[in-house]
């Protein structure tokens, strides 16, 4: 991989905070958000595809009466949680939107200049 598109990688991430859990991921691209709006896309899937970790998520964060203590970010473990936490989902696809959207109209402005 070119050190461009590391570049180009890197300037994508992100951190949403919900709650006392922070997700890390990637925003939306054009593209994507592109995609997703015109294809019935929901918004767990949107998760799967942009958050690759988390901290402070607590064992009882995901089921009742789960451990107390922080639990290591595993994709398998998230891909099945996520579609069943709306309280989740909502806020992370809103901010990785929100911040593609943010970015774009900033690209735009600049352009004008």
């Amino acid at each position: 991989m070119s050190e461009l598109v590391k570049l180009l990688r890197k300037k994508r991430e992100i951190e949403v905070k919900v709650g006392n859990a922070i997700f890390n991921g990637t925003r939306v691209s054009p593209e994507n958000f592109q995609r997703y709006v015109g294809n019935g896309v929901t918004d767990a899937q949107i998760c799967r595809i942009h958050i690759s970790g988390w901290k402070g998520v607590k064992g009882s964060d995901i089921v009742e009466g789960g451990s107390k203590e922080e639990i290591p970010f595993d994709r398998e473990d998230f891909d099945e949680v996520i579609g069943e936490k709306p309280e989740w989902y909502s806020p992370i696809v809103k901010e990785l939107c929100d911040h593609a959207r943010k970015r774009y109209e900033e690209r735009v402005e600049s352009e004008k200049k």
